[in-house]
């Protein structure tokens, strides 16, 4: 190909507050809230209702008169949406954008996330992002990234699997549910 071409940003976002890094913040928060909000009401919607259960039996969802087909493919719709926007965001991040950052350890840490927060819950994959992601960038600058960071998440998700089905996400529900009288 000719080598990496590093593309760079345009520069819509500064006009927002004058202040390109406040404004990237105020469209990333913007975006990541107005997702949270779409998922928590599509759980509790009639799209949602199929889904849950879809996700239990297919035989049962069947006898319902709800095609679990179709709605595995409005799942994969909204994951799709989700991803794009997440790499839109992504793109506009980076300054300038390298492609070489993408590598497959970063993709598998993502899952990791998914598997060590909980599959099944907004919360518990953010806790984890939180831990993993956030915390170490305050301190040094940038979060770790690579094979060890994928190694020491690989553990957690052995452990997660084994030990907390359902993650920390269900670790709390289950802590949470024998504590309440």
């Amino acid at each position: 190909t000719g080598g990496v071409s590093i593309s760079q940003r345009p520069d819509w976002m500064e006009s927002l507050s004058g202040r390109p890094g406040a404004s990237y913040y105020l469209v990333a928060l913007f975006l990541a809230a107005g997702v949270v909000w779409f998922a928590t009401n599509l759980r509790r919607s009639r799209v949602g209702r199929a889904l849950a259960a879809g996700r239990d039996s297919d035989s049962a969802t069947r006898s319902l008169g709800i095609d679990p087909a179709h709605y595995r493919l409005v799942a994969l719709s909204f994951s799709a949406v989700v991803a794009a926007l997440g790499g839109i965001l992504l793109a506009y991040g980076e300054k300038p954008l390298d492609p070489t950052r993408f590598a497959v350890f970063l993709s598998v840490q993502y899952f990791l996330y998914t598997v060590v927060g909980g599959a099944r819950s907004l919360a518990g994959a953010a806790v984890v992002v939180f831990a993993f992601e956030i915390v170490p960038a305050l301190g040094q600058g940038t979060p770790p990234t690579g094979p060890t960071s994928v190694l020491v998440l690989g553990v957690l998700a052995a452990a997660t699997v084994t030990f907390m089905p359902g993650g920390l996400a269900g670790l709390a529900q289950r802590v949470t549910s024998r504590l309440a009288p």
